[in-house]
């Protein structure tokens, strides 16, 4: 079975097709199951997934944060879904804008994280390269003083460091 990556959740504007897109994906990669979910939830009901992906129910409060649970979000995501729920289920026209105006400030906020944490995760990257670069010659420097001459291969290197 050929492993898919779960589907992004900033992606979507209709919480939806993220439940039927997470649900392929989850079917993919882990065998998922609407009975699976419900019991990861804590629902009653087994069908209630599918009810709501189909647009047959709505989410309301209590059954939200189940889903919340049972879909294993992070603190960033779970406050979009709330966001994408409450939009997709506005009644009104002002309250459809309020919402969607709170889904694109959460996708800003991320989107600006994201860019940062790339940036922070490279700096760190190219600091520790310098660090592990001097620990393997530092290791090397020992192996010669053991061994009384520098190891040359990679091969040589593991064999070493496997002993």
């Amino acid at each position: 079975m050929e492993n898919t990556e779960p589907p992004n959740l900033f992606n979507y504007f209709d919480y939806r097709h993220f439940l039927r897109d997470w649900l392929v994906s989850a079917k993919k990669n882990y065998g998922f199951s609407y009975r699976v979910f419900s019991r990861r939830a804590g629902l009653k009901s087994t069908s209630l997934y599918k009810m709501v992906m189909d647009g047959d129910r709505d989410l309301i409060e209590g059954s939200l944060h189940k889903f919340l649970e049972g879909l294993s979000l992070s603190v960033k995501e779970k406050e979009y879904f709330a966001a994408l729920v409450l939009y997709n289920q506005a009644k009104s026209q002002e309250h459809k804008e309020r919402h969607l105006a709170r889904i694109r400030s959460l996708r800003e906020r991320v989107k600006e994280t994201g860019e940062e944490s790339f940036r922070v995760a490279l700096r760190l990257s190219a600091e520790n390269e310098d660090l592990i670069k001097a620990k393997i010659n530092d290791f090397c420097d020992e192996m010669t003083k053991l061994f009384g001459r520098r190891l040359e291969s990679d091969q040589e290197l593991v064999v070493t460091i496997a002993l």
